[in-house]
């Protein structure tokens, strides 16, 4: 099928084609572009477990909110490196103000990290 808006226009896979395509993805940074692509892409990368499973992370350098984000999302689909990550995120003193999550037993800080 073809859609056309203006003067673009887009030839819609199965969602299985779809989903092998966005499989060969595994840097965060790329996932986070093709989110923005459209509702469809973005619904497509959400529900895709395999995907999710096989991203690759690196220690945040400066937004720890969004990587807290993307690790704790990861880590919900089975990513065992994004929880570690996480884990790690908590235990040296981050504080997740959207989850009220504050570690009691911190003794390290983030800035040891970098």
């Amino acid at each position: 099928m073809v859609v056309t808006h203006a003067s673009v226009s887009m030839i819609i896979l199965p969602d299985e084609v779809e989903r092998l395509i966005l499989s060969h993805v595994h840097r965060v940074e790329h996932i986070a572009e093709l989110r923005r692509v459209c509702h469809r892409w973005k619904f497509l990368i959400d529900e895709n477990i395999p995907l999710w499973k096989s991203i690759q992370f690196s220690l945040p350098v400066s937004n720890l909110n969004m990587a807290e984000k993307w690790y704790r999302k990861a880590s919900r689909h089975g990513n065992q490196h994004a929880y570690f990550l996480l884990a790690l995120l908590y235990t040296y003193g981050y504080t997740c103000k959207c989850h009220n999550y504050n570690p009691s037993s911190t003794r390290a800080s983030i800035s040891s990290l970098s």
